[in-house]
């Protein structure tokens, strides 16, 4: 393991400690990082720091870092999956609150770290967890949903299998001492089982606030992913005893596993496309 600062000229031990740490996994998607380091170099508030942890790639993501008036701590590791990496360099996070993002993932205005800080400032000191609401863009490049509701609703919509935005969602760094690392029996839905662990102790608090875009096509959205990611949210959903109709959402993942596994790809997002629009959403990959 390795590890490299992008602020050589200021030691991380003799820098003040950041408001936020944003942890962001990477593997060979220098380019999308780079997407995220430029949303992240807009941000009207500046107590922040960056945290990447990198399995070992080989498309040189630190030449993205020049120039950035922000700390970037680049650890080069090798992990067994996106869980495992956030794991191990969590030790080196210094914010009090903590977001966990994907490369390519960008907040969604310049304003958004000032106005979720000030948001987060005022939250008691037994929250743990606070999020926002994500947009959800599809390969059309138009907004395909948001996601983001108070808990009562997030909860419910977590039993439905919907999406929870936790590319909005903002953690206290000394949740994970009391509460544990996030579990590396799940590939998929670490996340989900963190956030719904956590809940079990203290309601996860929700900021009226667009935090983040998220392109739709991640580890959890793609055909090929989204069985083992519905089977492992039942799974998260049951330990936390959230009832729900999960054979429903499970019968929907096999069939689209099946279609996935017998069309093009091509086919496939016609199928899917044409569904969305007869259920009354936007078509996801067609512009």
């Amino acid at each position: 393991m390795t590890e490299r600062s992008g602020t050589a000229s200021t030691r991380t031990e003799d820098r003040p400690s950041p408001f936020v740490t944003i942890v962001v996994a990477i593997r060979n998607v220098a380019a999308e990082l780079k997407d995220s380091l430029d949303t992240f170099s807009r941000q009207t508030r500046r107590d922040f720091e960056v945290l990447i942890a990198d399995c070992n790639s080989t498309d040189d993501p630190a030449q993205h870092f020049a120039g950035r008036d922000y700390p970037i701590t680049h650890v080069v590791q090798s992990d067994t999956g996106i869980y495992d990496a956030w794991n191990k360099v969590l030790p080196r996070a210094r914010g009090e609150w903590l977001i966990f993002m994907g490369a390519g993932d960008t907040f969604a205005a310049a304003d958004t770290l000032e106005n979720i800080s000030q948001a987060l400032s005022a939250l008691p000191e037994t929250v743990m967890i606070a999020y926002g609401r994500v947009n959800v863009v599809g390969e059309n490049c138009q907004i395909l949903q948001q996601c983001g509701a108070p808990w009562p609703e997030a909860r419910a919509a977590l039993g439905r299998l919907e999406m929870y935005p936790h590319q909005a969602t903002f953690q206290r760094r000394r949740s994970f001492d009391q509460y544990g690392p996030f579990d590396m029996g799940f590939r998929i839905a670490g996340d989900v089982e963190m956030v719904l662990r956590v809940a079990r102790q203290a309601d996860p608090v929700f900021v009226d606030l667009d935090v983040a875009n998220f392109g739709f096509g991640g580890t959890s959205s793609t055909a090929r992913n989204r069985l083992t990611a519905v089977r492992e949210r039942i799974r998260a959903l049951e330990g936390s005893g959230i009832p729900g109709r999960y054979h429903q959402v499970l019968a929907k993942a096999i069939v689209l596993d099946q279609m996935q596994r017998l069309l093009p790809e091509s086919t496939l997002h016609w199928v899917i496309d044409l569904y969305r629009v007869a259920t009354g959403r936007r078509a996801r990959y067609r512009g």
